[in-house]
């Protein structure tokens, strides 16, 4: 009986359709909602990777967050009517204000000429090696003044001191006092340095004469340099440091003279004394291994070497020389003057010293190989040049007449700003 009755509706329903005209009804909707837009700023960048706080009408609505190269906008919707926005950020004063959003209209709220850093008191005071000590003081860039130091600033500022613009490790409480003593450190730990040994020598040396195949001892008094290059690390609180260094040089000579070119190898130990703001002492001593090489006359050493076959070598052989050297170990005691030239992100440092070199030497060597003396795979014979041909004999570093050597050179620091 039910079914009955639905289906007889059905077909009235279906009669009743069918006397009237479908028709398309289009419903046009009208915007109800206007918009607003805050582009977040920052005064020298303080607080820039904080977010800004937003409340509407008392309520949370949205974190502004801020990129590195970019700050994002922020746009939302709302309803016609009048609201209470604040903003409000850890490093600046709140902003409060309220608008009037209209239907289909923008409202572009520019905060750049409302922020206020949030300021606290900071009072600064510098110390060197226990002594107060006057330096200049940056905030945020700018200078701010000298210590000791009294003043508001902003809490979330960058504050550097002395003219290496050393960063500060303290930071300003919002209206409170933030006191910070500041210990100055001497402007290194870590040094790259570069130096010149302009060296002259007096020495005696055997040359052989080619016109009386004699040979006769001669002075010889020399000229040359060394470039080291080398590091050093020094503690800046007892100013005791160490470091290695590397480098070689030559002494001059001339085509019938003995000349001879050296390498070295070394480490020293060093403390330094800081008796100026920006002159030092390093007090150095540094052990080091020193291989020097030079040339022989051939007909020098065929009065010494014992093998016969060796003058069976031709006449010119004679008239050439011969690859020679020895090892050194040098024990090098020095002192330099040390002008720390301040520069904004880096210093460096011009020195000039002396040294005095003491040093230990083995005999001079050079190999050989006997025509016709079969060596496999050895590069030949050793042989010693006895002390009375020695080259360098009785050897004496001078200059400008003194015992031992001037250098001079930079130094590159870094590591402790």
């Amino acid at each position: 009986m039910r079914l009955i009755f639905c289906f007889l509706a059905f077909a009235a329903v279906q009669i009743i359709a069918m006397g009237h005209e479908s028709q398309d009804t289009i419903v046009s909707v009208e915007p109800n909602f206007g918009i607003l837009k805050i582009k977040p700023v920052y005064s020298y960048n303080m607080g820039r990777m904080a977010p800004w706080n937003l409340t509407i009408n008392n309520e949370d609505y949205f974190l502004f967050e801020t990129e590195v190269y970019e700050t994002r906008p922020f746009e939302t919707k709302l309803r016609p009517n009048k609201y209470k926005i604040k903003l409000t950020h850890e490093c600046y004063e709140d902003i409060i204000f309220d608008i009037d959003i209209e239907r289909d209209k923008s409202v572009d709220f520019d905060i750049s000429g409302e922020i206020k850093p949030k300021m606290g008191t900071l009072i600064l005071n510098a110390t060197l090696k226990g002594k107060p000590v006057t330096e200049p003081v940056f905030v945020n860039g700018e200078l701010a003044g000298e210590t000791p130091l009294n003043k508001e600033v902003p809490i979330c500022s960058e504050i550097r001191i002395s003219e290496y613009r050393k960063r500060v490790n303290v930071k300003p409480e919002y209206k409170e006092e933030a006191r910070y003593t500041h210990i100055i450190e001497p402007p290194f730990v870590f040094s790259m340095n570069f130096s010149l040994f302009p060296l002259g020598t007096t020495s005696s040396y055997y040359s052989y004469d080619n016109s009386s195949s004699s040979y006769t001892e001669k002075k010889s008094q020399k000229s040359g340099i060394n470039l080291i290059v080398g590091f050093d690390v020094v503690n800046p609180v007892n100013l005791l440091g160490a470091g290695a260094f590397i480098g070689g040089g030559w002494l001059g000579g001339t085509a019938t003279e003995f000349y001879s070119s050296e390498f070295i190898l070394g480490f020293e130990v060093k403390k330094v004394f800081w008796p100026f703001k920006q002159i030092a002492i390093p007090i150095s001593l540094g052990i080091g291994g020193r291989i020097q090489m030079a040339e022989m006359d051939n007909g020098l050493i065929a009065t010494f070497i014992d093998e016969p076959k060796f003058l069976q070598e031709p006449e010119y052989f004679f008239y050439q020389q011969r690859d020679i050297d020895r090892m050194n170990l040098d024990i090098m005691p020095s002192i330099d003057l040390q002008f720390t030239i301040p520069a904004r992100g880096d210093t460096w440092s011009l020195y000039i010293g002396y040294m005095y070199r003491i040093t230990f030497s083995s005999d001079w060597q050079f190999v050989y190989k006997i025509p016709g003396k079969y060596y496999g795979n050895s590069n030949g014979s050793t042989y010693s040049v006895p002390e009375e041909y020695n080259p360098l004999k009785n050897a004496k570093e001078s200059i400008f007449g003194i015992p031992g050597t001037l250098r001079i050179g930079f130094k590159a620091h870094g590591g402790n700003w």
